[in-house]
């Protein structure tokens, strides 16, 4: 009870052609078990993923397992702006979250 699939279709809006599809199972607790990501996988991610500093702070800044949830969306080669791009999957955590999970204890 409770559990429920989200579905996140990335669309180009090029091509209009369909990008990618994200299915999460949102379920009461089901993040609490993700393995946190570790200092060297958030670094790994920024170097193969460059985006402005500021966008980088804010990565930094979320919790191990946060940035696991970030990490876990896949690359952002290809995305029009990579930095956008990350920004609002940091966004979406939050609102995931109720608007406050995600930020502090990271490895700033």
């Amino acid at each position: 009870p409770g559990a429920r699939l989200k579905f996140d279709v990335t669309i180009d809006n090029k091509s209009g052609r369909t990008k990618g599809v994200n299915i999460v199972l949102d379920a009461p607790g089901a993040g609490q078990n993700m393995v946190p990501a570790t200092p060297v996988e958030a670094e790994q991610f920024l170097l193969e993923n460059p985006v402005e500093e500021h966008a980088q702070a804010k990565f930094r800044a979320l919790d191990p397992v946060s940035q696991r949830t970030v990490i876990n969306r896949g690359s952002l080669a290809g995305a029009r702006s990579p930095t956008g791009t990350l920004l609002g999957r940091i966004t979406k955590l939050h609102q995931a979250n109720g608007g406050m999970g995600g930020m502090g204890g990271g490895m700033g």
